[in-house]
């Protein structure tokens, strides 16, 4: 930020010298002085040339004048009728001068336009109306034709805009209004529920007209490219009607895009708002050569600002022309925005959303409402005199919104429902809707980071994810792109590789759809809901799939494309690579090869032969069946040290796979299963027996150290007595890594303590008593329950349903952890612990182990420690340790 503003005015032909201007410090001062009141502006612009134009529309023209004798009218029906106390008015209306005098007439008579929108359901509009609580609603003959007439209470009268008393005075009504009194009432989207009623007041409302930088005055021509009853439409009503400026109506539905261009410089257009999204699908159409001389500036809200509509803008706009990025809401006003010249550079693929107003604090805070750090994503909340007093008669839904100041005090900050972060400069950069993020395999997953790595991709032009199915495991994402004709063919292999090398694995689409252009909605956003399910790309575009080669090869394409919900599947695609599947799907596809090919497959197969080609082949050979084997190749191939990583207490392995993710691709990586684990599990055997027998099988793939061991929880005991008993062999083990690993292990004695439960239910009221007492008996009945079914499964099968394997196998290796005694050891060893847990077990630890031991803690509980995206936390410490002790020995 550099510079002061000296003399800077856009209004007339004087311009802002650049984005800089914009961007300063003073910019950001809002105006000084008394509160404005709408009606009372507008009044004034009247006053100064009552014969100006104030509305084009559709080729008719209307002064202000005309506008405002139009508005009185209104005005003095309305005080007639409702007389002084505030309240809201619904208006329904389609012809754009009656609408819009409608508005002025009933902010006039001191009462509030509760506006209808015609994209509205009617048992919508009724809601909005019954919840107003207005006694009136005013319509014209266009909403009824078209949209049909609200059925109102008995209470509500309907008045027809063409059907106004002939007698009405057309003076202005000469209220005295107070700036605080509310001049709107309008309601949310509702896109996630019931829509919610934002009550605005008249201040606030005509500070659009007063920031210092870019008034506007009676040399505007201000687009209105939607009609005036959506959201957005009020900041250009009073940007034009409040500053003598013509408003230009362009109806975007019936003209169509190809018209606009014209229009523009028809009109001599000179600012303009609009999504992005409708800008960039404008631009697009618009030929080489063109440009828009007349448009001063340019604000765009409502989505995510791309670089590449930055590049459009410098490419139709004049050097003197700005572009505004804005992040507003209903609820907040703009309490920021991010100014564009020819020189701002924006080195994302997301424009910046900028600065606050002076009066403006932006907090963004993570889950436990802390500040995060700079650069950290978090939920943008904001702080502001000038934010909404709630939802109108809706405390329920304004205490979610509208939450205590986390920093003390009676105030209030509203949450945004918007992620962001912020830069080292304080500049805001938007990160997406928070209700874009997603779960795929229970990992949390952005939609907009999706959508930013698509765009990055040379040739697509536009893009958006959406989730699927979203029921957990079974999520998955699908991303919809619109492709440059001139860019070369690709497919989806290719997209997904490069896509792997910006996401973590779960975050990475298993489907996508090209299309010609993407739906929008009347409002210029993209229509998620009109997103086909159509034109899949197959594994190379213009290519087919590689077909099965028999029988088997067809067999297992037909599974994984039912369980994977995907209709072009070669025999070479990678089930977890290119087609994004999942260890949950990983077991139905071999619970489906069960019942249609009667092959018993151990389910860690798929790890080794993740390829319908190499699946089949492990079928034909007959490998693969359930065996007690042990260790698992999670990656076989490599130049560096192997690391051998043992399961946690439920026995499986599968999350040693998403560690491997994050390990440089010449290191191999194993897992070391529990024993029995896809076959007839084993009975209670002590850690020292287990260490032993995994060794054997280590030692069969790595005769000779130095090795690299570790162990997820009761794995790390494991790994530990498995490097004791390679000293004991006159074996290095180069480091031990023991992830979240305790010594000391709960008794059954210790817990049914009835001294223990009697001092945690000292703490609780009566009803957490009862809670904690039917929680504990639940909980009680239902190991045994447990239990039960385990020993029914083993004596009539002699072997687990996979469902049960994780109940049979905890209590053996809790009762092996708890006899378990650890012995002194020479050697190094990375120590890393969940929340809260690191100084515990650093106690246990730091006495036993004779030399170096790097401990770190990762702020998440035990089981989300290898899970995206914390285990690329996690593998990130183990890659710095083995290159460190590598690195020692070379």
């Amino acid at each position: 930020m550099q510079g002061e503003i000296t003399d800077i005015s856009v209004a007339g032909t004087q311009r802002a010298r650049s984005a800089d201007d914009l961007l300063s410090a003073p910019f950001r001062v809002l105006p000084k002085g008394p509160k404005q009141v709408v009606s009372t502006l507008f009044e004034k612009q009247v006053a100064i040339g009552p014969d100006r134009p104030a509305i084009r529309s559709g080729g008719r023209e209307v002064t202000y004048d005309q506008l405002n004798r139009y508005a009185n009218r209104i005005a003095h029906l309305l005080r007639d009728r409702l007389g002084d106390d505030q309240e809201g008015v619904a208006l329904a209306a389609i012809e754009n001068v009656g609408l819009l005098a409608a508005m002025f007439g009933i902010m006039k008579a001191n009462k509030f336009v509760v506006t209808m929108s015609p994209l509205d359901p009617l048992d919508r509009q009724e809601t909005m109306i019954a919840r107003s609580d207005a006694r009136i609603l005013l319509i014209d003959n266009g909403w009824k034709a078209g949209m049909g007439e609200p059925e109102v209470d008995e209470g509500v009268e309907v008045i027809t805009l063409s059907e106004l008393p002939a007698d009405l005075p057309e003076d202005n009504p000469g209220l005295e209004i107070d700036p605080e009194d509310y001049c709107r009432l309008l309601f949310t989207s509702g896109s996630t529920g019931e829509p919610k009623g934002v009550p605005k007041q008249h201040w606030v409302e005509a500070i659009v007209s007063q920031r210092p930088g870019f008034e506007f005055s009676e040399h505007d021509r201000i687009a209105q490219l939607f009609p005036p009853s959506f959201a957005a439409a009020p900041s250009s009503i009073t940007a034009a009607l409040l500053n003598g400026g013509i408003l230009c109506i362009y109806d975007v539905k019936s003209e169509g895009l190809h018209r606009l261009g014209d229009w523009i410089d028809q009109q001599g257009i000179t600012y303009i708002g609009i999504v992005p999204s409708f800008l960039r699908r404008f631009l697009e159409a618009t030929p080489e050569g063109v440009t828009f001389p007349s448009v001063r500036l340019i604000a765009c809200g409502g989505e995510a600002l791309l670089k590449k509509d930055v590049e459009l803008f410098r490419r139709y706009f004049s050097e003197d022309c700005t572009f505004l990025n804005l992040l507003a809401s209903t609820e907040t006003d703009t309490p920021m925005f991010f100014a564009i010249d020819r020189n701002t550079e924006i080195p994302d693929q997301f424009a910046p959303v900028g600065f606050p107003d002076e009066g403006v604090t932006l907090l963004v805070l993570d889950d436990d409402m802390r500040q995060v750090g700079v650069g950290e994503p978090g939920m943008l909340y904001v702080r502001s005199s000038r934010l909404a007093h709630g939802y109108w008669n809706d405390p329920e839904n304004t205490a979610k919104a509208f939450v205590p100041d986390p920093e003390g005090g009676d105030g209030v900050v509203y949450r945004t429902g918007d992620l962001a972060m912020i830069r080292e400069d304080g500049c805001l950069i938007y990160a997406g809707r928070g209700d874009d993020r997603v779960k795929v395999r229970g990992y949390g997953v952005d939609l907009t980071e999706v959508q930013k790595a698509l765009l990055a991709m040379p040739g697509v032009e536009e893009a958006a994810v959406v989730a699927k199915d979203t029921d957990g495991d079974d999520s998955r994402l699908v991303a919809y792109i619109v492709v440059d004709n001139t860019a070369p063919s690709f497919g989806r292999g290719e997209i997904r590789a490069f896509l792997s090398d910006r996401l973590p694995p779960y975050a990475v689409p298993g489907m996508f759809v090209k299309m010609d252009a993407l739906p929008i909605t009347e409002r210029g956003k993209v229509d998620k809901r009109a997103l086909p399910d159509i034109d899949l790309i197959g594994p190379s575009e213009g290519a087919p799939s590689a077909a099965p080669s028999d029988d088997v090869e067809k067999t297992l394409v037909e599974i994984w494309q039912h369980v994977l919900k995907t209709p072009d599947i070669g025999v070479n695609d990678h089930f977890f690579d290119e087609l994004a599947g999942t260890s949950v799907q990983g077991l139905q596809v071999f619970a489906e090869m069960s019942s249609r090919m009667g092959k018993e497959l151990a389910p860690t197969t798929l790890l080794a032969a993740p390829t319908i080609a190499e699946l089949a082949e492990v079928v034909r050979s007959g490998a693969g069946e359930p065996t007690s084997r042990s260790l698992i190749p999670i990656r076989a191939t490599g130049t560096k040290t192997p690391f051998f990583c043992v399961h946690g207490g439920g026995g499986g392995v599968f999350f040693v796979r998403d560690i491997a993710n994050h390990i440089p691709s010449d290191r191999p990586v194993y897992g070391l299963q529990a024993a029995g684990f896809d076959g007839v599990p084993s009975a209670y055997r002590p850690v020292e027996e287990i260490a032993a027998r995994y060794l054997s099988e280590v030692q069969a793939v790595q005769p000779r150290g130095p090795y690299l061991l570790g162990g997820l929880s009761f794995g790390g005991l494991v790994a530990f007595e498995m490097a004791q008993q390679l000293k004991r062999q006159g074996e290095e083990t180069a480091l031990i890594a023991l992830l979240d690993t305790k010594i000391i292990w709960e008794t059954n004695e210790e817990a049914h303590d009835p001294t223990r439960h009697r001092k945690r239910m000292a703490e609780m009221n009566l009803g957490q008593k009862a809670w904690y007492l039917v929680g504990g008996v639940w909980r009680r009945a239902y190991r045994k329950v447990r239990h039960w079914r385990v020993q029914m499964s083993l004596r009539a099968f002699h072997k687990l349903p996979k469902n049960l394997r994780q109940f049979h196998f905890f209590p053996l290796f809790a009762q092996a952890a708890r006899d378990y005694e650890p012995q002194q050891y020479a050697g190094e060893a990375i120590l890393i612990s969940e929340k809260g847990e690191q100084e515990a077990q650093e106690a246990e630890w730091f006495p036993l182990i004779d030399g170096e031991v790097e401990s770190h803690e990762i702020p998440v509980g035990h089981f989300d420690l290898v899970k995206e995206p914390h285990v690329a936390t996690l593998t990130g410490y183990l890659n710095e340790a083995f290159d460190r002790v590598e690195g020692r020995r070379s």
